[in-house]
């Protein structure tokens, strides 16, 4: 399959939306000083399909949105551009739409159960990145419960319920769990210089199918872990933990297959920085498809 970038070079398929973590961008981003102006990153968005009233999951890679325009512009504190892409995003999908982040916050999801620690989620820092923690900060901003596939929204109340029982989901994106139900509400998932290898919910048809998935992902039983919710009440979580691991590209590698055979990637940039977008319901349709001819993403492990 041959692809061509937004330049109009050719990409081989492993390479096609990753070029904002490739070594060689990574040099020429540290030359450029410029944050992205917020502006550009909402029209950019829009161009590329996201609505008013639409749920909008962010994978970001913040270094690319502060170091991506290539024009002098307006400078300021990388806490403080972080919180008004939030702002601008916010406004993006407005008063009845969702902006969800991811908000993991488990280095090693096997040894945190294995310790019995307690999880304080009032105060547990996410290892995300930079601007799902500036998200957290956010007063408006929920938590979910589950340990593992933890998430943070900021959206109508009636989202909140799916946030504060996730942690007795054992799948995590199982059907009723924010990660689905974000995609029932109109779902999209925007990649904001951020690699296709940070796509979470290439993940869910494995917790849907749970042990009918074709292939053993899963631990033969869940793991259990000890925390502290947002209204500082212990709860006790059961959840399942991946037993298999992956390389990098391994997860880009197929969504630029899933992209070849079903169009569901729209793909823009602004500055210098790559913009993903993709309907979560149109993903998950492609990945179950693919799963009815015997295809699954692990395969791409194996692909040269």
């Amino acid at each position: 399959m041959e692809v061509i970038s937004s330049s109009g070079s050719t990409l081989a398929p492993d390479r096609l939306f990753a070029l904002v973590v490739t070594p060689e961008r990574k040099d020429q981003h540290m030359d450029r000083k410029y944050p992205i102006p917020v502006e550009a990153l909402v029209s950019c968005l829009r161009e590329l399909g996201v609505r008013e009233g639409d749920s909008l999951l962010t994978h970001t890679a913040f270094r690319s949105l502060y170091y991506g325009w290539p024009e002098e512009a307006e400078w300021s504190l990388s806490d403080h551009y972080g919180r008004n892409v939030i702002r601008g995003l916010k406004d993006l999908v407005g008063s009845e739409g969702i902006l969800m982040m991811p908000s993991e916050f488990l280095p090693d999801y096997q040894m945190a159960s294995f310790r019995g620690t307690t999880f304080d989620l009032r105060h547990q820092r996410t290892n995300r990145g930079f601007l799902p923690q500036l998200f957290l900060e956010f007063s408006d901003v929920k938590r979910s419960t589950n340990p593992i596939y933890n998430c943070a929204v900021w959206g109508p109340r009636s989202f909140e319920p799916f946030l504060e029982n996730h942690h007795q989901f054992a799948y995590s994106m199982d059907v009723g769990s924010p990660w689905h139900e974000l995609m029932k509400r109109n779902g999209k998932v925007a990649y904001l210089g951020a690699s296709l290898d940070s796509n979470s919910m290439i993940h869910m048809p494995e917790y849907i199918l749970k042990q009918d998935y074709p292939r053993p992902v899963f631990f033969g039983r869940p793991h259990h872990y000890n925390l502290i919710d947002t209204a500082g009440r212990s709860i006790e979580a059961d959840a399942y933990v991946h037993a298999i691991r992956w390389g990098s590209y391994v997860v880009t590698k197929f969504c630029n297959y899933l992209n070849s055979r079903y169009g569901i990637l729209k793909h823009g940039t602004v500055g210098d920085t790559s913009i993903v977008v993709v309907d979560a319901q149109a993903q998950y349709d492609a990945l179950m498809s693919e799963l009815n001819q015997g295809v699954s993403w692990y395969d791409a492990t194996t692909w040269d």
